[in-house]
């Protein structure tokens, strides 16, 4: 698989907010609510943190419900946002 970091011309902002901005006109139109299911991004990944808080930015912006994937789950550390970006640091980091 290849890697693309965040922002990028294959995924950046403005992609997302279109993407989105679907999602949202979907909802509308039937008047049903939204939740973003199991969403993540691999700790390590290029922009991860900037990519996650732009998306939840977009979903709270849109008063949507979200499920981040998956938090403080035993022996998943890759999804963890309380570690950092080094693949072998397998400890969250505690300050």
């Amino acid at each position: 698989r290849k890697t693309v970091p965040y922002p990028s011309k294959v995924v950046n902002k403005a992609i997302l907010q279109a993407r989105v901005n679907r999602i949202r006109s979907f909802s509308r139109e039937r008047k049903i609510p939204v939740l973003i299911s199991e969403f993540t991004v691999p700790r390590w990944a290029p922009g991860a943190s900037s990519y996650l808080s732009d998306l939840i930015s977009m979903f709270e912006r849109n008063r949507w419900g979200w499920v981040y994937h998956s938090f403080r789950e035993p022996g998943a550390s890759i999804w963890s946002v309380e570690h950092s970006s080094n693949k072998k640091e397998l400890a969250p980091h505690t300050g």
